[in-house]
């Protein structure tokens, strides 16, 4: 995307979730690294404030499941 019209219609209906990041100031617009790194802090501060943070645990057969699913995706986004 870019400042002034955001992301294209295309990228909007490839992602697989859209979110917000609320910003204060003079701020209004963040680069993705930024924007990634928020979104991870703020994954780890929930689960370190959950009451049952080994339950995010990810099994092994689970996470081949999910990077196959990855691929698969990366493949096919040409396409």
């Amino acid at each position: 995307g870019n400042e002034f019209e955001g992301l294209s219609p295309a990228a909007i209906e490839g992602a697989d979730v859209e979110l917000f990041i609320p910003m204060r100031g003079m701020i209004q617009s963040l680069n993705l690294s930024v924007a990634t790194a928020i979104c991870l802090s703020e994954v780890c501060r929930q689960r370190a404030v959950s009451e049952n943070p080994d339950g995010y645990a990810i099994s092994e057969q689970d996470q081949r499941k999910m990077a196959g699913e990855l691929s698969l995706k990366r493949r096919n986004y040409r396409n």
